[in-house]
């Protein structure tokens, strides 16, 4: 049982390490080119996605051709989602990493005392129910995330004006990689 136990306790130390790293170094760009016929030249929209998250931090012009429009922002900042997930990540890394402490150094301690065990797998419950909770806010920052950067969306809630009528010819050049993130929300659940 205890190997079991200890067995579980380096895994989840490892899958917190994981989720906490991938989170937090992911950096990527959505580049959307717009053609302006007028001038016949090229305006480059890039849209940094990072840690933590704020997406709305990124400014453009909604008719990128005309210098004069008006300043738009993709919709969203996702800070809460991300430190939240990252957060709980550490704390169920420091957990684990104390409940291997406590298997190594006192485990006479933890044989004989019924109170350590018990404690031990009512923290493991709330642990696990928190990352249940803060990993499907996370995956739905993420969806919305990559909702909002996409130029379809940017167009249709008025981001992009210069996109909607045609002279202007926008393209989504890149989406951006966002197989880090991917591979944290998979890991976690």
């Amino acid at each position: 049982m205890i190997a079991f136990v200890f067995v579980s306790r380096i895994v989840g130390l490892l899958l917190g390490i994981f989720a906490f790293s991938t989170t937090t170094s992911h950096s990527t760009t959505s580049i959307i080119h717009v053609h302006c016929p007028i001038e016949n030249s090229m305006v480059q929209i890039n849209i940094n996605v990072s840690f933590p998250y704020n997406i709305a931090s990124n400014g453009f012009k909604t008719d990128p051709c005309n210098p004069k429009s008006a300043d738009s922002h993709p919709y969203g900042s996702y800070a809460f989602q991300s430190i939240g997930f990252v957060v709980l990540a550490i704390l169920s890394s420091l957990v684990c990493l104390l409940g291997l402490i406590v298997y190594i150094c006192f485990d006479e301690a933890y044989r004989e005392n019924y109170k350590l065990p018990n404690a031990d797998f009512l923290l493991s419950v709330v642990i696990v129910c928190l990352w249940i909770v803060c990993t499907t806010v996370w995956a739905d920052g993420f969806v919305k995330i990559k909702h909002y950067i996409d130029l379809q969306t940017l167009r249709v809630n008025g981001h992009l004006e210069g996109c909607k009528d045609l002279p202007h010819k926008c393209i989504t050049v890149s989406h951006g990689k966002f197989a880090s993130i991917y591979a944290s929300l998979v890991n976690c659940h």
